[in-house]
């Protein structure tokens, strides 16, 4: 929990002070008004929650729970591909069907309609292999009141039990999740960590098996067959990139979505991924972080950009990286094929998650030191020195935030819908 250590600039009406600027004023305001909302706050508290974050910090919130476990690299992808790929899948785990196509609407306040185009094919599985497995689409199945099949999938060294983790094969970003089941829910959708596997060491002295432990009473049974084919699911949609899906038979009834996973390249870095969410001190009292929202990603490989999500103020500011401009909501945002001007207030009302307004090279981003700033021109208030415009830097551990870092994956608040209080205090979680 948040615990007790705020400190607060003063005034003093003694001559041998200079009078406090409205900009001052304003922000001692909105100081003492986030401490009496939220409470007052650790002095080793950091404002980067993210999984990229400092790790004896960093704080994973349960905003988006279930699904508070999400792994980072496709993570930010989640809630749209979710529900997109799940239909065309299930369209196509029957083996007579190889294509279809169909229009989807995602987003949760203003859906986008989006066309979907799929196939399917059945490929001999190898079993040494190099890949990244993302368990995505799964299914519990209920085949009496109290008895359960929970599927799974294992590699077998010599003809030995299959085991869901062996030493080649890692979660990343955990070390004790070992199923690939939901056992929660069933008929459910998951998304728990991906998979970084590696079993072409072990060549000649292993084999896969997907299978099913039967559940009954407490009683546990064991039926496993080695794994010779998978279902390959081809999932586009309009404006993102293909992704590819394994399907797996743990069941041995030839439908081949027991356990399905996103593939992607073993040897392909995850991107660091960053949401920063603003606060511009156009009011002292608002605390839903969306005046300015905009997504920073590092793919590891030579390129870094950000992503301008939505600005839910209307005073103008300028994004800094290192203390250098890169994007002004005046000037650019004048420049977009539909032009945004400093009295709009975009994607924060009616929102869309998936939508980018601009995006913006900044190869300057320092994901650790978090060196990003924004600059706004205030309207009616001058700062200290004289001036109305003023910068907000990252916040110091311990102090009363305008602007915090997220994963991609939690959403930004709707207008005038403040960060709810829990989600400031819950406790660290590995």
């Amino acid at each position: 929990m948040l615990c007790v250590c705020a400190a607060f600039a003063s005034c003093s009406n003694d001559a041998d002070f200079e009078p406090i600027s409205k900009f001052e004023q304003n922000k001692v305001e909105y100081e003492n008004n986030f401490v009496k909302k939220y409470g007052a706050i650790d002095p080793n508290q950091s404002w980067d929650f993210t999984s990229n974050g400092n790790a004896a910090q960093a704080r994973v919130t349960r905003s988006v729970a279930p699904y508070e476990s999400l792994m980072k690299a496709e993570g930010a992808n989640f809630f749209s591909f979710c529900k997109s790929d799940l239909e065309a899948i299930q369209t196509l785990q029957d083996n007579s069907k190889n294509s279809c196509s169909y229009t989807v609407k995602i987003g949760n306040y203003r859906p986008v309609s989006k066309k979907v185009t799929a196939s399917a094919y059945m490929m001999d599985w190898a079993h040494f292999f190099t890949a990244k497995l993302s368990p995505s689409f799964s299914c519990i199945k209920k085949t009496t009141q109290t008895k359960y099949y929970y599927y799974h999938l294992g590699f077998s060294y010599n003809g030995g039990e299959p085991v869901d983790m062996i030493a080649n094969i890692s979660v990343v970003g955990h070390t004790n999740m070992d199923y690939w089941y939901e056992p929660i829910r069933s008929e459910a959708n998951i998304h728990r960590f991906t998979r970084s596997i590696n079993t072409v060491n072990a060549a000649g002295n292993g084999v896969w098996y997907a299978y099913y432990i039967d559940e009954k009473t407490g009683n546990t049974r064991y039926h496993y067959t080695p794994i010779t084919q998978v279902r390959v699911f081809k999932v586009q949609v309009e404006g993102e990139d293909e992704r590819t899906f394994w399907g797996f038979d743990c069941d041995g009834d030839g439908i081949f979505t027991d356990v399905v996973c996103l593939v992607n390249d073993y040897t392909t870095p995850d991107p660091i991924r960053k949401r920063y969410m603003v606060e511009d001190l156009g009011s002292t009292n608002d605390f839903d972080f969306n005046d300015i929202v905009v997504d920073f990603v590092d793919d590891l490989q030579g390129h870094k950009k950000a992503y301008i999500r939505a600005m839910g103020g209307t005073l103008d500011f300028t994004l800094n990286v290192a203390g250098q401009k890169v994007w002004t909501k005046s000037v650019d945002g004048a420049k977009l094929a539909n032009p945004i001007t400093i009295a709009d207030m975009v994607n924060t009302t009616s929102i869309d998650y998936t939508k980018v307004y601009d995006e913006v090279d900044v190869p300057a981003w320092n994901a650790d030191a978090n060196n990003i700033s924004v600059t706004i021109t205030y309207k009616d208030a001058t700062t200290e020195t004289g001036t109305n415009v003023y910068t907000i830097d990252f916040p110091e551990v311990g102090r009363v935030p305008m602007m915090f870092a997220t994963d991609p994956i939690v959403p930004w608040m709707v207008e005038n819908d403040n960060f709810p209080e829990w989600w400031f205090k819950n406790v660290a979680e590995d």
